[in-house]
């Protein structure tokens, strides 16, 4: 054979079995025969009707061990995390497009916000102990009740900043105590030795640092005192606050050769996991990495309980319902397994009987992913050498072409994540059900729980496959019942909103197409309607009851687009506005987001300060700005002051005429 025609081959051969399909859990794909008869009979159908099954818990520490090791592909296990990291928020540099999804909740200083669907996400009301006290926002969420760490926590009269300024001096991290009391002119007091992010609940502050929580006592906030603390050898995932309880998931990748026992706490909190109490999904072929969720109590941290599952690393969100916490990773089978059903399927046409038989005989092997790939290689490649030299580079083109078309016809197939839901009843946790969806899962938006049922938006794209997106609904049982699929095709989502009886998809790969769909029968839902207009928008936020905000960008400046849903077989943009700021804390995080329906505006905080936006009357006009000296970061109105948090700063906003009324440096 020449030289030209063998590097062709070998290059076609690479291209069948190199093409990436993604990596993460194994969901095993039933091939056809193989051994037996015409190679037309050994036909293997994609893995249609392949499920996560229920739950399971481990044998044995070998038995944990084992699963783990199975996930080990050519350069070792995966080490990259998922989009929610409770760190210091450093954001100062362009980072419109930063993959941060660490959302935040009441902090206890007003009624919680309306539920999902409603239109005002954002709290308002008196004091924290119920009291008369002026109106105070809360941080915006996702879910009625349920709070969520933030740099800043209020009450009206007290203030909590985790400043991150310090952290990025090389000080060490702390958060700023400020008597806010006159709401005109707040007086900082003094500061507390911890920072991160910040939950609070009665007279106990918690703050969440990398590798600390800390609980402190703010009954005198002049005099805050720390009551508890308690050191963690895993990350934190994400945290919540409600019914008087934290619940924390914390994500560790073990140690292969030792896995066991787990120890999500440090060694003095006796926090140990034994391997045969981890939950895992049954009829899976590996994970990479161990979730923990724990409910811990505020007044001395003690861990009250606990539950872990093994899952995968990739493309983790969090989302947490009243009652239950859910928890997505990358479940897509390891692309030995698709190779394999490729093979013994349509690409069975250009193999010879002997090839068949080998396939066949790797299947029924107990091997890892990727020792079943060298074989399905070597097993290809040897085929192909006994073809005649001027058969082998035509054979090798058609099976590389051909599994280019077999995995963009079975996508959904071979693009998937699992679902796990904890139940939650006061302190107790139980996992619960495991389910699974095509696509992968872009953000905590993208899911929502709603009367029984959890929808569940996701993005499909295979490694030189084309986009689409769908909408898929699940039971308690998280079995699927009804999706909308195919919309957006060439695009993935950019944010997703669920608002009453509706979900709101938005797209973007050149436009930003809206999508509108109907889910009030969650066994029947229907696409409504769909807009397409420039930019895109990555956070979107209710407004009465007919209306969306859209807050995202356009030729790399900071847009906000108001969208009249009024009907919604027929969107329309009611208005938009282009800032002269190229970046917003909002694009990293949905709780820098402010509404405040008094005044009609809401607040975007940008690289050099602030921009405050009237959305009255239908339109978009900025009305005010708020200079800074470094990035804004976030803003919380008390009364009629609107405070404006950036690093080493506080600024304070009369909002009556937009003036300045106080700017505290923070030292």
């Amino acid at each position: 054979m020449s030289k030209q025609v063998r590097a062709g081959t070998v290059l076609a051969v690479a291209l069948v079995v190199g093409v990436a399909l993604g990596v993460g859990g194994a969901v095993v794909l039933t091939g056809g025969g193989g051994g037996d008869g015409d190679p037309a009979t050994t036909v293997a159908d994609p893995i249609d009707d392949q499920q996560v099954s229920d739950v399971q818990q481990f044998d044995s520490a070998e038995a944990y061990q084992e699963y783990l090791q199975r996930d080990v592909g050519p350069s070792g296990p995966i080490f990259f995390g998922g989009n929610v990291r409770i760190q210091p928020e450093l954001a100062l540099t362009d980072q419109a497009n930063a993959d941060v999804e660490f959302d935040a909740g009441d902090d206890g200083a007003a009624p919680a916000p309306p539920a999902e669907g409603s239109a005002d996400t954002g709290g308002e009301g008196g004091a924290a102990d119920g009291s008369e006290g002026p109106r105070t926002s809360g941080t915006n969420v996702q879910v009625q009740g349920i709070d969520e760490p933030d740099i800043v926590k209020t009450d009206g009269e007290w203030t909590y900043y985790a400043d991150p300024g310090h952290v990025r001096w090389g000080d060490s991290q702390r958060t700023q105590v400020l008597n806010s009391s006159d709401p005109p002119q707040p007086v900082r007091t003094g500061a507390i030795p911890a920072g991160g992010q910040l939950l609070r609940t009665g007279d106990t502050l918690i703050a969440i640092e990398e590798d600390t929580i800390y609980g402190f006592d703010v009954s005198d906030p002049e005099s805050p005192v720390e009551q508890w603390r308690r050191s963690l050898n895993h990350s934190v995932e994400t945290a919540r606050l409600t019914d008087g309880s934290v619940y924390l998931v914390l994500r560790d990748q073990p140690d292969l050769q030792r896995p066991c026992p787990i120890r999500p706490m440090g060694p003095e909190e006796d926090v140990t996991i034994p391997c045969t109490d981890v939950y895992f999904p049954g009829g899976h072929g590996g994970g990479d990495t161990t979730y923990t969720a724990m409910s811990l109590d505020p007044a001395d941290g003690a861990v009250d309980d606990r539950v872990s599952f093994v899952g995968s690393a990739a493309n983790t969100v969090v989302y947490v319902s009243q009652g239950s916490i859910y928890l997505t990773f990358e479940d897509s089978p390891p692309e030995s397994e698709q190779r394999l059903a490729y093979l013994q399927g349509p690409g069975s046409e250009h193999l010879d009987q002997r090839a068949l038989d080998r396939l066949a005989e790797i299947e029924s092997y107990d091997l890892s992913p990727r020792a079943e790939r060298i074989e399905i290689e070597a097993t290809v490649e040897r085929r192909i050498q006994r073809l005649s030299e001027e058969d082998r580079r035509e054979t090798a083109e058609a099976l590389a072409e051909g599994y280019v078309d077999y995995v963009e016809e079975n996508k959904r197939e071979f693009v998937r994540s699992g679902i796990v839901r904890i139940d939650v009843d006061g302190t107790d946790l139980s996992v619960a059900e495991t389910g699974e969806v095509p696509g992968s899962i872009e953000g905590q938006f993208s899911l929502s729980e709603r009367n029984g049922h959890l929808h569940v938006a996701t993005s499909i794209q295979p490694p030189r496959g084309t986009w689409e997106n769908d909408l898929y609904t699940l039971d308690d049982d998280l079995d699927r019942v009804d999706a909308v699929t195919g919309m957006g095709t060439e695009q993935r989502i950019y944010s997703v909103r669920y608002v009453g009886d509706r979900a709101y998809l938005v797209t973007f790969r050149q436009v930003d197409p809206l999508h509108v769909v109907d889910i009030s029968d969650p066994t029947n839902l229907e696409l409504q309607g769909e807009l397409e207009l420039p930019g895109y928008s990555d956070y979107l936020h209710p407004i009465g009851d007919d209306q969306l905000l859209g807050i995202g960008e356009e030729d790399g400046q900071v847009k906000a687009t108001l969208f009249d849903v009024s009907d919604p077989h027929d969107p329309v943009v009611a208005d938009d506005i282009v800032l002269r700021d190229h970046w917003t804390a909002v694009s990293q995080s949905h709780h820098a987001f402010l509404l405040d329906e008094r005044h009609g505006v809401f607040f975007l905080p940008g690289s050099e300060g602030g921009h405050v936006v009237s959305y009255d009357d239908g339109g978009l006009q900025e009305v005010a700005t708020v200079d800074t000296s470094e990035p804004a970061l976030r803003a919380r109105y008390i009364g009629d002051s609107l405070y404006v948090f950036a690093p080493g700063e506080v600024v304070v906003m009369d909002q009556t005429d937009w003036t300045e009324t106080e700017r505290i440096q923070l030292g």
